[in-house]
């Protein structure tokens, strides 16, 4: 193979006016509160509209969607939580909705598609208890392989408290467990709420907050069994103070291998432990499938003192035994959002705690609504934030290229400048070494998308010896003070080619040529000689090394290889072309 290094250095720097960052697109139909799911390079998004649960999808990055998709087969109105989980081309929502019309009796509804949302069950499945004045709402959906795990808080009768439910399916939603699964201890719930269920193999953690005895408590239930037996009784995991004693708040939960990570918010440490703002963040742990704990739950923050600064909404990711955790506080007087990370499953916690929006003074922006996704080459935050205060919200993004040790020190603005203030709901995912977002904007909640960094393939090559089609693929993060590789593959061995490199979304384009499409508007063009004998074993890779600039961030180049293959079309083949975006 024949590598061949390349530095942007003041090249990429003298050009960087025309690179363009991707402009957010728009998730045609979709509005409001909505779910996001990335599986083998398709975006999913699921929402509702006055009809029903819709499902939009993209292939191609988000250039363009599918019109909404139905997937709601029963009637109904008053629709509220959707949720999306995809695995390969299956795709698994569930919400909640109002049969009757009535505003008083949510059910909680699934379906599913096994073909990228093309097709669906002709008749959704309900999931909560069946019941006349039963209740089903606010469910959360995970899926491992072809089992689907859902979690809600529902009732049977009107006069029951409100428990946290549990059913699953191990062959894509097809059959369910024949009787939802109550996960708390019989007879004392008081009004569970905020599940969260995470799955490593065959291992089902849940987690969420009850009132059993005084004030909300962190509880714990978990199965060895893919759902079908339980712990005899669920075990409380806020062990440093006694229980019912102060109000937690904002629970999250991940699990990797045997270990299991579990955070949270409370007010153990301030004047009113039982009010519902200035918290603390904690955390448990379990490095035994959730059979032991440690023995008093661990301060994980803001600052070393207790009870110094206000924070909200703790999310976390893990990958191995690796846990980041966001947040927002108010050390500086005014919400702003911070990361953390644990090296050993949650049992310690390393500092610093990083301020993700470093491209402004401490206290001129107000964040919230701080999201994590990870693995194990990038680690993205995501949140909306005002500056200075008064002004329009945006949507911004951080990344550590080394596991969480350092960030970016200029987050990247993924929303547009002049756009309407009103933006909520920013969720992140992750595919590999690619970003997604999405949220809600203006009064009517349109659906933005947006890709912060990372790949994504397009059009399509031309045949060559033995009627392979050679390809052009992206591996590390293209971020900045990185090093990403572009790789053609799979042509023929021992050929020579040129590789094109065209900078900004202007270089993407569409011309017929060599019998094939050109699909790259060179700025540069490098020369390739691909190791190999025999159709098919031809490869080469180009190491590219960005800048430590922050002015290259958002910014994107696309590539497309041509080569040399007397079985090519007059004598040339061409691979896809490729867009990467530098984070």
């Amino acid at each position: 193979m024949i590598r061949l290094a390349i530095g942007l250095g003041a090249f990429a720097l003298a050009i960087s006016t025309l690179l363009g960052q991707r402009i957010p697109t728009t998730v045609p139909g979709a509005t409001g509160l909505c779910s996001l799911a990335v599986a083998d390079g398709v975006v999913y998004v699921g929402s509702y509209d006055s009809g029903g649960v819709t499902l939009s999808r993209s292939k191609d990055g988000g250039d363009t969607w599918t019109a909404p998709i139905r997937v709601n087969q029963s009637g109904g109105c008053h629709f509220d939580e959707v949720k999306v989980a995809a695995s390969g081309a299956n795709v698994f929502v569930v919400w909640d909705s109002d049969d009757a019309c009535s505003g008083s009796y949510p059910r909680l509804r699934f379906n599913r598609s096994l073909d990228g949302g093309q097709t669906w069950l002709a008749a959704d499945v309900t999931l909560d208890a069946v019941s006349p004045t039963s209740l089903g709402f606010t469910p959360t959906v995970t899926v491992e392989g072809g089992a689907v795990y859902v979690t809600w808080e529902g009732r049977v009768t009107g006069a029951d408290p409100i428990r946290i439910y549990f059913n699953r399916s191990l062959d894509f939603g097809t059959t369910w467990l024949p009787q939802a699964v109550a996960l708390a201890d019989a007879g004392v719930p008081n009004d569970g709420r905020g599940s969260c269920v995470a799955v490593s193999g065959s291992v089902v953690h849940v987690v969420w907050r009850e009132a059993r005895v005084g004030y909300w408590d962190v509880q714990y239930q978990r199965s060895l069994d893919q759902g079908v037996t339980w712990l005899p009784n669920d075990v409380r995991l806020n062990l440093g103070v006694p229980a019912g004693s102060q109000r937690s708040n904002w629970v999250g939960i991940a699990a990797q291998g045997s270990s299991v990570c579990v955070v949270w918010a409370d007010r153990r440490a301030w004047a009113n432990p039982t009010g519902t703002s200035d918290c603390d963040i904690f955390c448990n742990r379990s490095t035994d499938d959730g059979t032991t704990w440690l023995a008093t739950d661990v301060r994980v923050g803001p600052g070393n003192v207790p009870a110094a600064y206000e924070v909200v909404a703790p999310k976390l990711a893990m990958v191995g035994n690796t846990v980041h955790l966001v947040w927002s506080d108010r050390r500086s007087g005014s919400y702003e959002p911070f990361a953390k990370r644990s090296l050993d499953g949650g049992a310690t916690w390393l500092p610093p705690e990083t301020r993700l929006n470093g491209s402004v003074a401490a206290g001129a922006g107000y964040a919230l609504g701080a999201e994590v996704v990870a693995s194990p080459d990038l680690t993205a935050a995501v949140w909306i934030e005002s500056r200075p205060i008064s002004s329009p919200r945006e949507i911004y993004l951080n990344r550590s290229l080394d596991d969480g040790a350092t960030w970016s020190p200029t987050e990247l603005r993924l929303s547009q400048t002049g756009s309407p203030s009103l933006k909520l709901f920013a969720k992140v995912g992750i595919e590999m070494d690619t970003t997604h977002t999405i949220w809600a904007e203006d009064t009517v909640m349109t659906l933005r998308h947006a890709i912060a960094s990372g790949y994504l393939a397009y059009g399509s090559g031309t045949p060559g010896a033995g009627n392979i089609v050679p390809r052009v693929r992206g591996s590390g993060v293209p971020g900045i003070g990185a090093t990403f590789t572009i790789a053609v593959e799979e042509g023929a061995g021992g050929v020579f080619g040129l590789l094109a490199a065209g900078f900004g979304a202007g270089s993407r384009t569409a011309v017929p040529m060599f019998g094939g499409t050109m699909l790259v508007q060179p700025t540069a063009i490098f020369g390739l000689l691909l190791g190999g004998a025999g159709p098919g074993t031809g490869s080469a890779s180009l190491p590219v090394a960005v800048p430590s600039d922050v002015a290259l961030l958002g910014l994107s180049i696309n590539w497309q290889a041509l080569l040399l293959d007397p079985a090519g079309p007059m004598g040339v083949t061409l691979t896809n072309g490729l867009e990467l975006w530098i984070g």
